[in-house]
């Protein structure tokens, strides 16, 4: 039983993580065409070295690794 419990549970984290990421693809998509639109450039300083302003993202995203 409690097997099938970690289970459950593993399988609701994993739907959490990849309804997540599509959160995040979809949000990189809306800037992209908001920038194409507006003809706005992303600051750099945000991109360097691989940073992000969203600090939940970068908590998902570091969470992978481990």
């Amino acid at each position: 039983m409690a097997v099938g419990t970690e289970v459950a549970a593993g399988a609701i984290e994993a739907g959490g993580e990849m309804a997540a990421a599509a959160v995040d693809m979809v949000q990189t998509a809306a800037e992209s065409i908001a920038n194409v639109a507006t003809g706005a450039v992303r600051d750099v300083s945000q991109d360097s070295a691989g940073g992000d302003a969203d600090p939940e993202r970068r908590e998902r995203e570091g969470s992978k690794d481990a």
